[in-house]
């Protein structure tokens, strides 16, 4: 059950560096 919280945990810190990459990189255009 840990594993599944931390793969959880995991997907969503990397959608967050994403999407903030995205707007970075959209207000830099």
């Amino acid at each position: 059950m840990t594993v599944v919280i931390y793969l959880v945990g995991l997907v969503a810190l990397s959608l967050f560096v994403y999407l903030t990459y995205i707007l970075l990189r959209g207000d830099n255009e």
